[in-house]
């Protein structure tokens, strides 16, 4: 559809001064001062909203969570046990890629094993950064929750921070 294809009509309303000058303060953020087109988006936006499209996307949204939050429940099933390493004879290798893992249990698995294996009995989150392949935002993660569910405690004595496994 080309400009010449729509027809355009002139509309005459009034609006309180201060409806009025918020109007024109979100035109000229939005759209370079061009009540009209302000309008039109704003007038189809609520169309969307009226005809429940949005709801339709945040239902779906939130199914979609629900379904992720399931599968990481039989990933880590606290009542069955779950299948991170509590001692040497557990571990794995601590070199690895970031192919090893995709999700947060991995990097969970990855920083307990770590632990395992570290010689000094505890170590910082800086420490484990530079021995799990991963993001920083991902480890801290990966070590509230684990702190959360007890499989590793913060080691008090040292500044940083350290961590260490929780004694059986």
């Amino acid at each position: 559809m080309t400009r010449a294809d729509i027809e355009y009509v002139r509309v005459r309303f009034t609006l309180p001064n201060k409806l009025a000058q918020r109007l024109n303060d979100l035109a000229d953020e939005q759209y370079g001062g061009n009540v009209s087109q302000f309008l039109r988006s704003a007038i189809k936006d609520h169309e969307r909203t009226i005809n429940g499209r949005d709801e339709f996307e945040f239902q779906k949204l939130r199914s979609e969570v629900r379904q992720l939050g399931d599968q990481v429940d039989q990933l880590v099933d606290p009542d069955e046990g779950a299948a991170l390493p509590t001692s040497k004879d557990d571990r794995a290798d601590c070199d690895t890629t970031r192919e090893d893992y995709s999700d947060g249990v991995a990097v969970e698995r990855r920083v307990q094993s770590c632990l395992v294996e570290s010689d000094e009995g505890s170590l910082s989150l800086d420490k484990l950064t530079e021995l799990v392949d991963a993001e920083p935002l991902e480890i801290q993660i990966a070590v509230e929750s684990l702190l959360d569910r007890e499989y590793i405690e913060r080691d008090s004595d040292n500044s940083p921070v350290c961590y260490r496994i929780c004694a059986p």
